[in-house]
């Protein structure tokens, strides 16, 4: 959206496979909160489920699970400041 609003080339996203989680649901995307464990490989930094505000501490980034997505399928990352 950003590069939009600012008439900027879009710029391709950051990509990473997750290791411990897949999509919950065939028809929503889900924000999860992640780090890298190393070769390109992500892993959720809290329980599956439901993400709590404390699992962002340790995150590296937010992963976009899309809809009915397998464990280790790709994932947009959007990387979290530090």
């Amino acid at each position: 959206m950003l590069e939009a609003l600012t008439a900027r080339d879009p710029v391709a996203p950051l990509l990473g496979r997750l290791v411990d989680r897949c999509a919950a649901t065939e028809d929503l995307t889900e924000i999860v909160p992640v780090g890298q464990v190393g070769g390109g490989m992500w892993r959720a930094t809290g329980p599956v489920g439901i993400p709590h505000l404390a699992h962002l501490i340790h995150a590296q980034a937010l992963a976009l699970l899309p809809p009915g997505g397998t464990r280790g399928a790709l994932a947009e990352l959007i990387p979290l400041p530090r």
